[in-house]
């Protein structure tokens, strides 16, 4: 399964247990735009998201998400410092929900994500290894 449609079927969850009821399709668009799948202007590519929390301080979690052991818990600040407090205020006013509910339910469906994304404890080939895409996030942030 690709991570797009994992992530999608994620969120559907989180928004659910937290009463929202977005549509498929607008949870689709929403990961689709975190993402990039949706083109260069609309998000970064996962592998570089990956690296920009693995730069950010976050590679413990990361390696706990990749790995086969437990995942490890992500705050709603790291959440924040990953994708950015513009573009998460404009995916939930764009959804019709709090930017907290966005926050929380990526939270809880971001480490599952990349577990499910990395089974066996391996990152898909598209994107190499873990040190290899922080490797590219110092390229595309200047770090």
């Amino acid at each position: 399964m690709d991570f797009m449609k994992i992530g999608t079927q994620l969120l559907m969850k989180q928004f659910t247990k937290q009463g929202a009821s977005p549509s498929e399709g607008l949870v689709q668009k929403a990961v689709s735009s975190l993402f990039g799948g949706g083109g260069a202007a609309s998000g970064l590519s996962i592998g570089s998201i990956l690296g920009q929390m693995q730069q950010g301080g976050m590679a413990e979690q990361l390696s706990s998400w990749i790995g086969t052991g437990e995942n490890k818990a992500i705050t709603g600040e790291q959440v924040e410092q990953t994708f950015g407090a513009e573009k998460l205020q404009a995916l939930a006013s764009e959804m019709g929900v709090e930017v907290g509910q966005v926050k929380s339910s990526l939270q809880e469906a971001l480490p599952q994500m990349v577990d499910q994304a990395s089974p066996e404890g391996k990152l898909p080939d598209s994107l190499g290894s873990l040190s290899g895409i922080a490797g590219m996030a110092a390229g595309l942030f200047g770090k």
